[in-house]
């Protein structure tokens, strides 16, 4: 959803077609989408900005290539052994 159309996820569009923050009168001005590791930056008309990716999926992301390296790797050496 953030790849396809990331200004639905950061705010709501209002009847005027202008990207509102939910309940507060803040205008969106920019969305920063970065693809490795996820993140996805709402830059808003009063000078912040919020993270929509939360902060533990890239190391969640790096875990899960760790495992599997490590998990090929034994595959791989298991399999040698037992020729």
């Amino acid at each position: 959803m953030a790849f396809t159309n990331p200004l639905d996820v950061c705010a709501d569009k209002s009847g005027a077609g202008v990207y509102m923050d939910a309940g507060r009168d803040y205008g969106l001005t920019s969305v920063s989408v970065d693809s490795f590791p996820p993140s996805l930056t709402c830059h808003w008309t009063s000078g912040h900005s919020t993270e929509a990716v939360w902060f533990w999926t890239a190391p969640l992301m790096y875990a899960g290539l760790a495992c599997s390296v490590v998990c090929c790797a034994s595959l791989l050496i298991n399999r040698r052994r037992n020729r």
